[in-house]
């Protein structure tokens, strides 16, 4: 900071210490207002490590303010809070932990989470919280804890957010329970544990009246995103379907949680291969949230995958442009990491390898450290692609290997890569030789006239990341040695004649 703010920041601390030692009433407007100012201005540099200077401005702050008795001092916390509470969340909680009130200042944030984390105040808000640590009573603990563990979950720190969860006490009301399983659940599915998100999602229905209609619809859609990954697609999306309009027509629900169930419902859909419906439910999704630029990030990303697979790569570039500035914004390293991939598919559609594979690998690295490990595989998987592009096969046959070996690990997945159980010598070979084959082919018209004809046209269905997908394959044999290879056409993803 420069010198002209320093003495601004002093000129008012020793403008308020005059003003309030020749007032019998320390509540004067222009002490509270100058102390909420500069308190919030200093505090924040403090936190943010912005200048040595503001410890200093600080503490002249604080010996300014320790000259009203200890019990003046929390009423002008509370003066304070009161004054501002619908205008800054953030110094509002603060403001009322400082006179003892940590369930309102907890409660402030949480009632408020969307709209701050899309603010970008997710960092501010966990080290603000952690400072009240201190103050908390026990029966304060639990609901610290369900507002770190969604903090942690925004900075991808799955594992710490399930401990956080998990030392919270069955023994509290059914709703923040209810929440807490509901939490437990978002944090297996990130990392692709989709078996434990599934019974986290059992525990909050065992809770649950066996009349709340409302809450039982918020399971199913869940559960139904949950369902189109364990390749059950048909029953995931019925019962978002079902559940959505219970949700929507609860009074007084938030419409980011409406929002929400056509997001996840937009990627069932696009699972199964429907764009169209895709594509209608999560533009409602968009027009639906409110105060949540992750939701709006997330759709946005799933709708520039369509435009991807349909081979609209100008419109694809566009949504995924917007998601990336808005997953900068929120700081979630997930949202990050999967716009970052999705872009980087895109500009490896358009044959620029070089930026792509820059993008991929800083995806993966992104993926890594918060052990997504789908993400991971899948960033590897890409990856590959590049390398076969450039004519690294053996590099393209190393990462394909290293993401198969991933998805093996995760739990409660069932994975079969190849078409057939070939062992790991086997699969080398076949992807070798066909990668070969496919250059010689796509690439030399010529060759693909003369010394290879169609044998044979196959329908097939296939398990790939994304879930079962039906593909037509054109079997082709050469003339001069009898070796075959597959050109997959896929209808669903209208791909071109000859396209790879």
């Amino acid at each position: 900071q420069d010198d002209n703010t320093s003495n601004y920041i002093f000129g008012n601390i020793n403008m308020t210490y005059k003003e309030s030692l020749c007032n019998t009433n320390p509540y004067i407007y222009s002490f509270t207002k100058t102390y909420y100012v500069l308190d919030k201005l200093v505090r924040r540099n403090i936190i943010e490590k912005v200048g040595n200077d503001f410890y200093s401005m600080h503490a002249l702050l604080k010996e300014q303010f320790v000259q009203i008795s200890s019990k003046d001092n929390l009423l002008l916390h509370q003066q304070i809070a009161e004054e501002i509470e619908d205008k800054d969340y953030i110094e509002t909680s603060y403001h009322y932990a400082s006179c003892g009130r940590i369930n309102k200042a907890l409660a402030i944030l949480i009632y408020n989470f969307d709209e701050l984390i899309s603010g970008g105040f997710c960092a501010l808000i966990l080290k603000q919280i952690t400072s009240y640590k201190k103050l908390i009573q026990k029966d304060e603990n639990e609901q610290y804890n369900l507002l770190l563990g969604k903090l942690l979950i925004t900075r991808g720190e799955y594992d710490s957010a399930i401990k956080t969860f998990m030392d919270i006490s069955t023994n509290n009301s059914q709703e923040l329970t209810f929440d807490v399983h509901i939490q437990l659940s978002k944090c297996y599915e990130k990392k692709g544990d989709y078996s434990n998100a599934f019974k986290a999602l059992e525990n909050a229905q065992c809770i649950i009246e066996k009349d709340d209609k409302f809450k039982m619809a918020l399971i199913d859609i869940n559960k139904g995103f949950i369902l189109c990954h364990q390749e059950n697609i048909s029953k995931g999306i019925r019962l978002c379907e079902n559940s959505l309009p219970i949700v929507n027509s609860q009074p007084g629900i938030s419409k980011n949680l409406v929002a929400d169930g056509y997001n996840d419902l937009g990627w069932n859909y696009t699972v199964k291969g429907d764009y169209v419906k895709a594509v209608i439910a999560l533009k409602k999704a968009v027009k639906l949230y409110s105060n949540n630029s992750r939701g709006v990030a997330l759709a946005k990303i799933r709708i520039a995958r369509i435009h991807w697979q349909k081979g609209e790569l100008q419109e694809g570039l566009q949504e995924i442009d917007q998601a990336e500035e808005l997953s900068i914004l929120i700081g979630d390293p997930q949202i990050q990491a999967f716009a970052l991939r999705q872009k980087n598919l895109i500009l490896w559609t358009f044959g620029e390898f070089e930026t792509a594979l820059v993008g991929h690998r800083e995806s993966l690295r992104k993926y890594s450290k918060i052990k997504d490990y789908w993400g991971i595989a899948a960033s590897l998987e890409n990856i590959a692609a590049i390398f076969y592009d450039l004519g690294n096969y053996e590099r393209a046959i190393s990462y394909i290997d290293n993401a198969i070996k991933i998805c093996k690990k995760i739990e409660g997945a069932t994975i079969e890569f190849s078409i057939e159980n070939l062992s790991d010598e086997c699969t080398k070979s076949f992807y070798s030789n066909f990668l070969t084959l496919l250059d010689k082919t796509y690439f030399n018209s010529d060759d693909r006239k003369n010394i290879y004809y169609s044998k044979a046209i196959v329908r097939r269905e296939i398990l790939t990341i994304v879930g079962y997908v039906n593909v037509t394959y054109h079997i082709y044999q050469n003339k001069n040695n009898n070796s075959c290879y597959c050109f997959i056409r896929d209808d669903v993803l209208n791909f071109k004649p000859y396209q790879r």
